[in-house]
């Protein structure tokens, strides 16, 4: 990996981060088939997956505190038939975070693993009362761990880098003799008429330190 810019803020915001367990029991699947809408149970748990939270909190452009959460979940997606209209969805996340965050200031990420729950409803999964169970669950634990992160809320200095990592990205719409192939599974070679396309090796990174220099957290 290559530096290419580095910046350090002389501003100060204050961050807090915080993360909970949400693995879920094995009979809440995995996506097994995208084109055949199938899932089947997890077999066991090699690592747990988290919800992991970063508040900031600073001065908004009209001249008041604002707090932001900004929450990265270990799931395959998000969709709102398998959860619900996202409003109450984070309506709920926010009072289980005894409202130590507005709805409207959480943001939702995921880190798209296939190694999680099937919560893009593209199977009937999210039907399963085992499903409903565990994403009420992940609720509470959300909310949980923003009021952790508001809870160690402290004074930070923002650093902001990029780099390249060669070969991070991968072009995976190769043009072939039968039309646009994925790269997965891979089309014979003598089918292949061009794998060029556009591919982002950038990684981009925040950094919040405290007075002491010391990384409290990172937006990679």
């Amino acid at each position: 990996m290559t530096s290419r810019n580095v910046t350090n803020s002389t501003a100060t915001l204050s961050m807090g981060g915080a993360m909970s367990d949400i693995t879920p029991p094995l009979e809440v699947g995995l996506l097994t088939s995208s084109v055949e809408r199938k899932w089947m149970p997890f077999e066991g748990v090699r690592k747990p997956l988290y919800a992991r939270v970063i508040v900031l909190e600073g001065e908004s452009p009209r001249g008041t505190s604002q707090r932001i959460a900004i929450v990265a979940l270990d799931l395959l997606a998000l969709s709102g038939n398998a959860l619900g209209d996202f409003r109450e969805f984070k309506t709920r996340i926010a009072a289980a975070g005894n409202h130590a965050v507005q709805p409207d200031d959480i943001v939702l990420a995921c880190t798209h693993t296939h190694s999680a729950p099937e919560s893009g409803a593209i199977t009937d999964l999210f039907k399963t009362a085992a499903f409903e169970d565990w994403a009420a669950n992940v609720v509470g634990q959300i909310g949980e761990a923003i009021a952790a992160a508001v809870d160690d809320l402290t004074a930070c200095r923002v650093s902001y880098a990029t780099a390249t990592a060669h070969g991070l990205g991968v072009h995976r719409r190769i043009k072939t003799k039968q039309g646009i192939m994925m790269s997965h599974p891979e089309p014979d070679d003598d089918v292949i008429l061009s794998r060029e396309g556009a591919i982002d090796d950038s990684v981009n990174v925040l950094s919040f330190r405290d007075a002491d220099g010391a990384v409290k957290g990172s937006l990679v």
